[in-house]
Formats: structure tokens, C-alpha cells, sequence
């Protein structure tokens, strides 16, 4: 089991929400409302060791104050009625934006139903409930060492999955220059070039350029301001994660933060979006059998 550091990141989409719903006339964020109680956002992986869920309550203005409000977030697996209260965290972020996180170690099976609820002291309460995805073969990475005009082409192979949330290649780099040392993660989104193919027993099929992903870390502005970088490719790992059925396939990716044009909620008495998925992470590599067929790599921990 592992940690998903990609909620880290979605801050931005619940800013755009909002604002999003404080144009519908049914929902009037600067008013008290009997109606939404709760914004709840995120998603339930099967492969990660610990959930985090954004939860904040309904408010006059988008910031939350550096406070954790009085509230009670809980993560219920109906098939057993299992129920654990999940802890908080304040977060704030270099521009001054507050949000808070709610996590759990609980265990998230595939194939089961699960309810996260949360309420305030009044007895007020916003819930969701979302479904995990059962589990699917481990997808081919392979290299076209013949390459093309442009550059090698890589080629993701994904099998049994019909509601793939993301497809994700990481770079893992090191930055040596005459400011420090700097490690950073680069991630490119692939979602965009799901294909259909008839190959390999019938899959989903992205293929990309691999020196267009070099040449958008080395023209970086990490590397690119420091013409004195050394540059160290520390490693390279491959993201697919697939949904569960209530993924909405409008929704371009887990990671896509241009999302304010979309609004949709399945949180009752509140607003907000949740899924479950099951995540896997790959080697950024082509493995082969014995006798030369390509396999699946084993899945590896998330190298950060």
C-alpha cells in the first residue's frame, strides 16, 4: 500500500468549483443556506496507505480562516458498517489560501462500497457514497527503440480498465547549481491520447515522444535559470489509475485543475466530487520474458 501525493495538488480545483456554484442562483455562498452544508472532495485509492479527503464547510468566503472548524468527518465501509473518524490537517499554502485535509490509514478494498460523511455540531451533515473499481492487469510499458522522425516513440498499455481516471509518466530530478540542491517531480498527463486498439487482446493504448518529456524538464525554469545546473535524472516511474462508476468521464483527469467549467456534484446536501479508484505504479521501462514477449513490469512504490 502507498501514499497518493496528487491531492496535494487539487486545492485549485475546489477554488474553481465554488466559484463556479456561487454563479448558480440555487446556491448562494455569501448567504446562510439550509441546503449545502459541506464542500467534500477527492477520491478513495485501493493502493494507498493512507486516504486524504478535502473537506471545508459551507461559508461566506472561499479562504478558510488558519483554523480547523468544529466538525466530524467519518469514513463508514457499508458491506461491514466498519466506521472510522478521520483526522484533521491544516494546510496553508505560500500565498496565504487554508484548507483542510482529512486522512486514514483504514484499509480501502476493491469491489466495496464506502460512505465519507461530515457534520457539523448541530446535527447538519453533507455525505457521499462511491464504489472502488476492482482490480486490473498491470499495464505494458514498451519502447520503440526504432524510433520515428520526431524521436523514440513509448507506448503505455493498459488492459481491463474501462473508466481510466489518469495516465501519468513521473521524472524524479535532482538539481545541483550554485543555489542549492533541488528535487523535483515532473509530471506529464497523457489522459488526453487514450486510444482504442485492437492489439495485445484488446486495450487502451497512449503513445508519446520521449525527447519532447526531455525537453520539457531540461527547458524548465528549475534548470533553465541555472545555467550552471547539474542536471540528475534520479528516476522515472509510469502512473495509471482507473475509476470507479462514478467517475464522470467529462472530467479530463485526477490531476487537471482546469476543471471550473464543470459543474457537477454527487455529494448530497453539499457540493464537491468524489471517487474511488485503483491506482498502479510502474518502472519506466520495457520487461520482456524469456523468450523475448513483452510483459508487465512489477509494480514498484511511488519513489517519492
Amino acid at each position: 500500500m502507498r501514499d497518493n501525493n496528487s491531492l496535494s495538488n487539487l486545492f485549485l480545483f475546489l477554488i474553481a468549483f465554488l466559484l463556479v456554484i456561487g454563479c448558480d442562483q440555487t446556491f448562494e455562498p455569501l448567504q446562510e443556506n439550509d441546503k449545502y452544508h459541506f464542500s467534500i472532495f477527492g477520491y478513495l485509492d485501493v493502493s494507498a496507505d493512507t486516504q486524504w479527503v478535502r473537506v471545508s464547510p459551507a461559508r461566506q468566503q472561499l479562504n478558510l480562516p488558519p483554523e480547523v472548524p468544529e466538525m466530524r468527518v467519518t469514513l463508514e465501509h457499508l458491506e461491514s458498517g466498519e466506521t472510522v473518524v478521520m483526522n484533521d490537517s491544516l494546510f496553508s499554502r505560500t500565498s496565504g489560501f487554508n484548507y483542510i485535509n482529512f486522512y486514514t490509514n483504514m484499509d480501502i478494498e476493491p469491489g466495496e462500497t464506502y460512505k465519507v460523511k461530515a457534520e457539523r455540531p448541530d446535527g447538519r451533515s453533507s455525505n457521499v457514497t462511491i464504489s472502488t473499481p476492482d482490480n486490473f492487469p498491470t499495464p505494458l510499458f514498451y519502447i520503440d527503440t526504432r524510433g520515428s522522425i520526431d524521436g523514440r516513440i513509448y507506448q503505455i498499455i493498459i488492459r481491463g480498465a474501462n473508466k481510466i481516471t489518469d495516465v501519468q509518466t513521473w521524472w524524479f530530478v535532482r538539481v545541483k547549481s550554485d543555489e542549492g540542491v533541488v528535487e523535483k517531480k515532473f509530471i506529464f498527463s497523457y489522459a488526453n491520447r487514450l486510444q482504442w486498439i485492437s492489439a495485445y487482446g484488446g486495450a487502451f493504448l497512449v503513445e508519446f515522444i520521449f525527447e519532447e518529456e526531455v525537453a520539457a524538464v531540461m527547458n524548465s525554469s528549475l534548470i533553465r535559470l541555472a545555467p550552471d545546473a547539474e542536471v540528475e535524472i534520479l528516476h522515472r516511474q509510469v502512473y495509471v489509475a482507473n475509476g470507479g462508476p462514478e467517475w464522470n468521464t467529462e472530467i479530463p483527469s485526477l490531476d487537471d485543475l482546469i476543471y471550473s467549467q464543470l459543474v457537477i456534484s454527487n455529494v448530497q446536501n453539499g457540493v464537491g466530487y468524489m471517487v474511488g479508484v485503483y491506482s498502479k505504479v510502474i518502472p519506466y521501462k520495457t520487461c520482456r520474458d524469456n523468450t523475448g514477449w513483452i510483459i508487465a513490469c512489477e509494480e514498484e512504490e511511488p519513489f517519492w
